[in-house]
């Protein structure tokens, strides 16, 4: 699962490291970003554009908002069934992130960690998007999920899934529309990068705590410790 993750490099940079041709994007910097807000999101439409899109991803054949289940998070086994198949074919997308955060059961505490590329480099999630017009109110709407993987050897000790987190020498071939999904399948899998984890404050837990403090480390003795911060289970 990938359920918040965070960007602060800002916005001229990003552009510069991906090589975007156009952007038509909002220049969120947040350190706590959450589901259903909008994300500068990177596809090409040749060129390669930065845009907006909102992180809940709804299928092109959805009928209404009210009965349509909105996953941020596309597992990589089940990316050929019909909710995602047209997507991971055609549509699929970028999320730069400077890390993100998982959430490891110790007792009765769910601690979050914050995980980053050891040498703070940004990473390149993987995702899939969509284009839906509701039918009653005929407004447009873009939407992304995150797709995820098995967990590398860091990971599985937090949690047993972790987003797709691409190579830049794979990202060309990731966001080409011209190639299907039997030429970029072998791509999806854990990350063979070096990572690092460490516990934060589970002042993160609330998706309105937007501040550095969301990635500031804790130590391991104050673990469980921390009060008034919220649980996890109200934000998901």
């Amino acid at each position: 699962m990938c359920g918040r993750f965070s960007r602060f490099t800002g916005m001229d940079a990003i552009i510069a490291a991906y090589g975007i041709d156009i952007a038509h994007a909002t220049p969120l910097r947040s350190y706590n970003i959450a589901p259903s807000q909008e994300v500068a999101v990177i596809r090409r439409e040749n060129p390669l554009v930065l845009r907006d899109m909102t992180w809940g991803f709804i299928p092109f054949f959805a009928k209404d908002l009210s009965s349509t289940h909105r996953p941020i998070n596309a597992r990589d086994d089940s990316l050929t069934k019909p909710m995602y198949k047209y997507a991971i074919e055609s549509r699929r997308c970028l999320i730069p992130s400077n890390g993100f955060y998982e959430w490891k059961r110790k007792g009765p505490v769910k601690q979050p960690y914050y995980i980053r590329h050891e040498e703070e480099e940004l990473l390149s999630f993987g995702g899939i998007y969509s284009h839906w017009t509701d039918p009653v109110s005929d407004t447009n709407y873009t939407t992304f999920a995150i797709i995820t993987t098995s967990p590398n050897e860091m990971m599985a000790e937090i949690h047993d899934r972790m987003p797709l987190i691409l190579h830049k020498e794979h990202i060309g071939t990731w966001l080409n529309p011209e190639v299907g999904y039997s030429e970029i399948s072998s791509l999806i899998q854990p990350y063979s990068g070096i990572l690092t984890s460490y516990p934060v404050s589970t002042f993160v837990n609330s998706p309105n705590n937007d501040t550095e403090k969301c990635i500031v480390p804790i130590n391991d003795e104050d673990i469980g410790k921390e009060e008034g911060q919220g649980s996890l289970d109200d934000f998901f």
